[in-house]
C-alpha cells in the first residue's frame, strides 16, 4: 500500500462457470483483475487519493441476471512520518578476518507513495523502487520490499519504516527510522532516520531545533587525519578535511534525528583509490559541560578501509581499521594565542638505515604580543594558520646525520578544548614485492603517515 492505506482481498463474490466481474467508482490507481490459474478476482494497486468511495461490483453472465453488490471503501493518507527522505548506513558482514562493509543508503518516498533509494556499498552504487509501501499492523509501520540493484547483480532488500519519539526539547519535532537489511538479516543491518529540513509539516521546528548547533567543527583522528564540518540553516552539513595517508575528503550530508542520541551527520566517502574501501563515519552533535558542543562517535561507525595493494607497506595487504576521533564546535574569533600559546610541536620519526631522526621532531611555538608566531627556528618549524577554518600546515626539517637532512611538510587541525593538536605528514617509503607472475621483484610507490602533535605545555 502506498500513497494511501488499504487492505486489499479477494472479492467474496468471484464468479465461476463463465461469469465475469466488473468495478466501477474504484478509487484512481486501483483496479480489479483476474488470475488466470484460480479465476479468482481481487483488488490490487496503489490509491493516489484518501476518501470515501462507494464501489459497485457487477457479476454477470449471458442469459442470466446480473448480480450486483455494493461497498464502502475508505483510503487513508499515509501519515507525515512516512513520507520524505530517509538517510543513513548500511553494514554487511564480510567474513571474521574482514569484518564488515559500511556504506550509505538514501530512500525517498514521494507524496504519492512511490519508493526509491541508492545504496553505495564497497565502492559500488546500486538503486532500488518499489511501486509502494506494504502497510503492517494497522499502519503502525510499512514495509518495502525491493531489489538493490547494480548492473546484473540483484540483491534483495527489506526496509521497515516506523515512527520515533521526538526528543524531548522539541516535542512536534516529526520523524521517523527505517531499519533493515540487505541480502539477509544475519549478515547486514541497516539504519536510517528521516530528514525534516525541506518538508513542510516538519521544516520550521528543525530549523528551531538546528539553531544551536549552527557553525564550524573541526575533528581530528587518532593517527592525525582531520575533518571540518559546517553546520548550516537548511540542516546540511559540509565535510571537508584529508585522511592520514593524504586522501582528500569532501561531502555534503543533511544531520539526521534518531530520536534516541540526538542530532548526528552520517559521513561516507569512497575514493576511487581505495578499490572498494571507504570511510564511513556516525558523527554526533553533543551538548557538555558549559554548553561545549563536542563531537563524538554517535552509533559506533567509524571505519576506515582500503583495498588498494599499495595502501600499506606490505603489498596487496589493505586495511580495515577504526577511527578514534574528537570533535568539537571552532570559534573563527578567538585569537591565535589561545591556540598556540605555549605548545610543543613533536613528530614521529621514520628511520634511515636503521635509525631515526636525531633532530626536527620536536620544537617550540609560542605567540608574540602582537599575535605573530615565534616558532624554534633551530627545529627548522615553519607553520601557517587558517582562521576560518582551524586547519594548520608547517613544514620541519629532519636530521639523521651531519649529511642527510629531510624537509618534511605536515598538516592537522585545531581541535577546541584539547591540549593536543593532531597532523600528520607523509613519507616516501616506496617499496618492491615479489611479481607472482614473473617471479620478479617489482617496485610499487608507498608514502607512509607519521603523526604530528602541538601539545599544550
Amino acid at each position: 500500500v502506498c500513497g494511501v492505506a488499504f487492505e486489499p482481498g479477494l472479492v467474496d463474490c468471484a464468479p465461476e462457470d463463465g461469469w465475469t466481474l466488473k468495478a466501477a467508482g474504484l478509487p484512481t490507481g486501483l483496479k480489479l483483475v483476474q488470475d488466470k490459474m484460480t479465476g479468482a478476482y481481487s483488488i490490487t494497486g496503489v490509491p493516489t487519493k484518501a476518501g470515501t468511495f462507494t464501489v459497485t461490483f457487477t457479476a454477470s453472465k449471458k442469459g442470466e441476471a446480473n448480480q450486483v453488490a455494493t461497498i464502502t471503501l475508505e483510503t487513508v493518507a499515509l501519515p507525515e512520518w512516512a513520507v520524505g527522505t530517509f538517510s543513513g548506513f548500511v553494514e554487511c558482514y564480510t567474513g571474521p578476518e574482514s569484518g564488515s562493509d559500511f556504506g550509505s543508503i538514501t530512500m525517498t518516498v514521494a507524496a504519492n507513495g512511490k519508493v526509491s533509494g541508492k545504496i553505495a556499498l564497497a565502492g559500488t552504487n546500486y538503486t532500488f523502487s518499489a511501486a509502494s509501501y506494504a502497510m503492517v499492523n494497522g499502519g503502525d509501520y510499512f514495509v518495502v520490499d525491493a531489489e538493490a540493484k547494480a548492473g546484473k547483480v540483484v540483491r534483495p532488500l527489506r526496509l521497515l519504516v516506523f515512527s520515533c519519539d521526538a526528543p524531548e526539547s522539541s516535542p512536534s519535532l516529526l520523524n521517523a527510522r527505517a531499519v533493515g537489511s540487505l541480502d539477509s538479516p544475519l549478515a547486514s543491518e541497516i539504519l536510517m532516520c528521516r530528514g525534516m529540513w525541506k518538508d513542510k509539516a516538519t521544516a520550521a521546528v528543525a530549523k528551531v531545533a538546528i539553531a544551536k548547533w549552527e557553525g564550524v567543527y573541526t575533528l581530528s583522528t587518532a593517527d592525525g587525519g582531520y575533518l571540518s564540518l559546517t553546520v548550516g540553516k537548511d540542516g546540511t552539513a559540509k565535510v571537508s578535511g584529508k585522511l592520514a595517508d593524504g586522501t582528500g575528503v569532501s561531502a555534503t550530508t543533511p544531520l539526521l534525528h534518531d530520536g534516541e542520541t540526538g542530532f548526528l551527520a552520517c559521513v561516507y566517502s569512497a575514493p576511487s583509490a581505495y578499490k572498494g574501501g571507504a570511510l564511513a563515519m556516525s558523527i554526533g552533535f553533543n551538548e557538555g559541560e558549559g554548553g561545549i558542543r563536542t563531537l563524538g562517535n554517535s552509533r559506533g561507525i567509524a571505519l576506515w578501509t582500503s583495498n588498494n595493494p599499495q595502501a600499506t607497506g606490505e603489498y596487496g595487504e589493505g586495511f580495515v581499521r577504526d577511527v578514534a576521533f574528537t570533535g568539537a564546535y571552532y570559534s573563527k574569533l578567538d585569537t591565535l594565542r589561545k591556540y598556540y600559546e605555549a605548545l610543543r610541536f613533536t613528530a614521529d620519526s621514520p628511520t634511515l638505515n636503521g635509525a631515526g631522526a636525531t633532530a626536527g621532531t620536536s620544537g617550540e611555538i609560542a605567540v608574540d604580543a602582537q599575535g605573530k608566531f615565534v616558532i624554534d627556528r633551530d627545529a627548522g618549524l615553519t607553520l601557517s594558520f587558517a582562521q576560518a577554518t582551524g586547519i594548520f600546515k608547517g613544514g620541519s626539517t629532519l636530521v639523521f646525520d651531519a649529511k642527510t637532512k629531510k624537509k618534511v611538510s605536515f598538516e592537522g587541525i585545531v581541535v577546541q578544548g584539547e591540549d593536543e593538536m593532531r597532523g600528520f605528514y607523509l613519507w616516501d617509503a616506496s617499496s618492491s614485492y615479489n611479481d607472482p607472475k614473473t617471479g620478479k621483484e617489482k617496485a610499487y610507490k608507498y608514502k607512509q603517515s607519521f603523526p604530528v602533535s602541538l601539545i599544550a605545555e
